[in-house]
Formats: C-alpha cells, structure tokens, sequence
C-alpha cells in the first residue's frame, strides 16, 4: 500500500524508466504538483498490474491517479475511483 505521500511527479510511486511488476497494491490518497498523484511511469518500460487500485489521489497537473507516457502496459483488474486532476 502506497498511502498519503506526495511529490512533484508521482505522489505513491515514480518510476522513470524500467518495468515494475505489480500485484495487489493499492495507492490511496497520495498528491503530487506535476503528474501522477498516485503514480507515474514513463519511457521504454512494460509494467505488470495485476488487482491494483487507485483511489482518492490528486494531482495539480495531468493523470489524478496514473500517469503514464510512452510505455505499453498490461492491467488486470484496475481499478481507478474517486482520482481527481
């Protein structure tokens, strides 16, 4: 669980370049100024999301709960509730 943290870009998690493999996570209520406020991924990674929900993160600029730019992605039972940009 990634709860109540937050950044400039990706307020629960930040991952630049590279895959991340993920399974029963939450991220609730994070906050970020830029992109993401629950996460944000980006450039040549193929990341894994399996049973994962996003709720209640905010975010000043683009993607309330996920941001992502330039990677391919395979989600299984995502969830996006209450996100807000």
């Amino acid at each position: 669980t990634f709860a109540d943290n937050s950044g400039g870009s990706g307020g629960g998690m930040f991952v630049y370049s590279g895959s991340a493999t993920m399974t029963n996570v939450v991220f609730a209520g994070n906050s970020a100024s830029t992109w993401g406020g629950g996460g944000f991924m980006t450039y040549s990674g193929s990341p894994i999301l399996t049973n994962v929900t996003f709720v209640g993160n905010d975010v000043s600029g683009s993607g309330g709960g996920l941001y992502g730019y330039s990677f391919s992605s395979t989600m299984t039972n995502v969830t996006f509730s209450d996100n807000v940009c």
